[in-house]
Order: structure tokens, then C-alpha cells, then sequence
């Protein structure tokens, strides 16, 4: 499909099977997880995958790559622990839009087994930023190379201390 914000049409899969099994393992092992699911007649049609952590061991996990964003993501977002939105796929086959449609939902169910109330993510999608901003009042967009010195936004979604339970 091709990708309206880069005009690119990808030839091959983002990652490999066993490559992002590999990786969910080994924050599941680190870090508190907590996964979502959202089914239709078809079968599974979304899944999220996000964890909980401090700022700085969230710079260490995703954004080794990005020098400088360490002291950027403490300074922006505290020292204490967040829920990182990881990944959200979306079976496209199965329901091919509409995938969304949940998000805050999604949120606030991940927020309520993390016990943290705070979420944070990172994207190029567009829609993944209309959703936040559609579904909660209280969302920061950092755009990328202005305001996060990274090549993908910074989306904040703070849900409000109800959900802080550690």
C-alpha cells in the first residue's frame, strides 16, 4: 500500500516474525506489559502491545539510534514511570477500516492494567495523532525534527491521576 506521508510502497514486511516475538519477550521480560486485543467476525483485527517505564529506560529501549534524546524525553516527560504504546498492528484484511475507532478505549484499558496515566508514543501516522487528539483532552503532540529532536512525533496523552495506582 502506499504511504501517503512518504510516497514509498514497502517491499517487504517492517519486521520479521521471530524478530518481534524476540523483542516482545525480552520487554515483557524488563518491564510491565500489558497487551490489547480487538476481535470481529473474522478473527483478531487490532492488537497493541505497551509496557511501563521510566523515561530514560524508555530512550535506552526505542530510540538508541536517536543520540541526545535521552536528556530530551527526561526533561520533557519526568523521571517517573509512563506507559510506552510500543506497537498497534491492524489486520487491514479483516477489517479494513475503522481500526481506530477504539483508541481511547485501548488507552484507557492499558492504563488501567499498568496503573499509570500517562501514555506516550511515538509516529509518523497521522491518524494515530487525530485519534489521540479525538479521543482525549489532554494530548501533547511534539512534531518531529522541531519539537523532539527524532524523525517521528512524540505523542503525550496524560489520562489524569484516576488512573494512578502505584
Amino acid at each position: 500500500e502506499l504511504c501517503l506521508t512518504c510516497g514509498n510502497r514497502p517491499s517487504k514486511n517492517a519486521y520479521g516474525e521471530k524478530e518481534l516475538i524476540a523483542n516482545f519477550e525480552a520487554i515483557a521480560n524488563r518491564y510491565p506489559t500489558a497487551w490489547y486485543l480487538e476481535r470481529n467476525e473474522n478473527g483478531v483485527v487490532l492488537v497493541a502491545f505497551a509496557w511501563a517505564a521510566k523515561p530514560e529506560e524508555i530512550a535506552v529501549e526505542k530510540y538508541s539510534d536517536v543520540p541526545g534524546i535521552k536528556p530530551w524525553l527526561e526533561s520533557t516527560l519526568g523521571q517517573k514511570p509512563i506507559i510506552w504504546l510500543d506497537e498497534v498492528f491492524a489486520d487491514r484484511n479483516k477489517r479494513p477500516s475503522g481500526n481506530l475507532a477504539n483508541f481511547g478505549k485501548m488507552c484507557k484499558d492499558i492504563s488501567q492494567e499498568l496503573g499509570f496515566s500517562t501514555i506516550a508514543y511515538r509516529t509518523i501516522n497521522e491518524r494515530m495523532i487525530a485519534a489521540s487528539k479525538r479521543d482525549f483532552e489532554n494530548v501533547t503532540v511534539f512534531r518531529k525534527g522541531i519539537d523532539v529532536p527524532d524523525r517521528r512525533d512524540l505523542v503525550v496523552i496524560n489520562l489524569g491521576e484516576v488512573f494512578d495506582y502505584l
